[in-house]
Parts: structure tokens; sequence; C-alpha cells
């Protein structure tokens, strides 16, 4: 008999509607509060709260943040930092005890990546108005091939069965995050090869869809997958029809649903224009045309 979720609407709807459904490590018949309607939207709740731990250190950081060698010895005792303690909990020094929720879903194990974002944010935004000098972007290259090989190794070790709970622990927090924030550095920073395949129509189109693709690709995953990975003939067609309808369906979901609210809910918090007063003490209006 399958489960019926309903019955816990009345306890959790008030997580779902403040989006703090995944702040806690609570589950209901063995299944986590974030998996219960919406299951891909536990990072968004994740999110929710990195933003509000983003209005608190924003101001610092602006003020603190305003030189690039500044920002990227910050940036590199940070990673060294955080990449230490990972390699201690993977070595077994601390915390060496599995919880998903706290290392994988929590919002608190994410405060590491997310703040890498911010600096790498920082350092994009103070170089953003000078020239790159000829060395830079080999340098931001070089990384760039350092990460992804990184990456490559790091996926690659997860379908080893002698080091798979290992290469699982970092996949799951920080172990990819290094790799990707110089990724998308270099590739909002310099002009290369690559540039194209970021650059183009589509993939801008995809990446304004990016959270409706997030949020409805693992329904069209789970409807085709349904019967299994092992002996389908069909998997890669599955696969590949799956992200098919994910995109279009992504596509017309920001077209007609997130974009408009997106809209409505900026004009709706935006700062209204007072009218001028003269002299006189009559308004004046503020369009220079009349």
């Amino acid at each position: 008999m399958p489960r019926e979720p309903l019955p816990a609407l009345g306890e959790t709807w008030l997580f779902y509607l403040t989006m703090t459904h995944d702040w806690f490590p609570r589950t209901i018949d063995n299944i986590m509060l974030g998996d219960l309607f919406a299951p891909a939207s536990w990072s968004i709740s994740a999110e929710v709260f990195l933003y509000i731990v983003y209005l608190a250190i924003a101001r610092p950081a602006d003020r603190l943040l305003r030189n690039g060698r500044t920002i990227i010895w910050v940036i590199t005792g940070f990673v060294a930092l955080v990449s230490l303690f990972y390699l201690g909990r993977l070595t077994g020094q601390w915390y060496a005890v599995e919880d998903q929720w706290l290392f994988y879903r929590s919002p608190f194990c994410r405060i590491s990546e997310f703040t890498l974002g911010v600096l790498v944010a920082a350092l994009y935004n103070v170089r953003g108005a000078s020239t790159e000098s000829a060395q830079k972007p080999r340098l931001a290259a070089l990384l760039t091939a350092i990460g992804a090989a990184w990456t490559v190794l790091l996926l690659a070790a997860g379908a080893l069965p002698s080091i798979k709970s290992q290469a699982l622990m970092l996949q799951h927090s920080w172990g990819l995050a290094p790799g990707a924030a110089a990724l998308i550095y270099y590739l909002a920073r310099c002009r290369s090869p690559l540039s194209w395949w970021v650059e183009n129509k589509a993939a801008m189109r995809l990446g304004e869809a990016s959270y409706s693709i997030y949020l409805l690709h693992w329904v069209f995953l789970w409807v085709f997958m349904s019967s299994g990975v092992s002996a389908n003939p069909l998997l890669i067609l599955k696969i590949a029809l799956a992200w098919l309808m994910t995109g279009l369906l992504a596509l017309g979901c920001y077209r007609y649903f997130e974009w408009p609210m997106r809209v409505f809910v900026r004009r709706a918090l935006a700062p209204r224009r007072q009218p001028a007063v003269n002299v006189a003490g009559a308004p004046q209006s503020l369009d220079p045309a009349r």
C-alpha cells in the first residue's frame, strides 16, 4: 500500500511556505521533510538560508574585498582551510560520522561553497574594469584545467568500489566547489574557444530557465527511468528524451510564469518615486519631457 503524504500537510505547510523545510533534519515516515512534497526544492530551501547569510556579510565583504590581490589571498587561504577540514574528515581525524543531512543537504554545510562563490564574484567585480594581462588569463586557464581534471577524477572515483564512499563524501560537499569556481571565473572573465558554449542564445536561454530545469528534471527522469537502469535497452534514448522534455517544459515555465512573477515582485518591492515639489508647493512632474 503506497504511503499517502497528505495527512502530513497540516504539520508541514508552514515550513514549505517559508522555505525552511530543509533547515532541520526532520523526517516524516522515514522521509526527509524536503522530499515529502517537492523533492527538488530542498536545495532551494538551503539557498534561502544562504541569501539570509549574505545579507549579514554583504556590507563587510564590500568594504574589505576591494583589492584583487587581497581577494586572491583570501580565496587561497579559504580553499586551503576548508579543504584541510574535509581531508581530516575523509581520513577519520574528525567528524567521520556519515550524516547525509548535515554534510549534504543542510544549508550549514553549503556555507563554505557559498562563501567561495561570493569571493569569486568579488574578484570578478574588482577586475571587471581592468584589462587582463597576458599572464593572468593563462593562470586562470591553468587553474581551470587543474580543477576540471580533479572533477573528472573525483567523479570517476565514485565508480570504484574501493574508494567509492570517500569519493562520494567529497562529491556531496565541497569536493567539486573549487574546480567549479575556477571554471565559472574563467568563462566569465576570459575569452577562449569555450566562450561560445556558454554565450550562445540556446545556452543563455537554458541558463535563465535553470531554476525550472532543476525543479522539474526529477519528474521526467523518474517517469522514464521507473523500470530501472540495468537491462534497459532504451536507456540512452530515455535519458535524452527526459532531458528534452525537461528543457521544453522549463523554458515554458520560465517564459509564462517565472519571468512574469519576477517582474511583478520587482515592481511591487521597488521604492516608489515621490513627485517633486516646486517652490510654490504644487507637485511637479519628474518627467524631464514635461
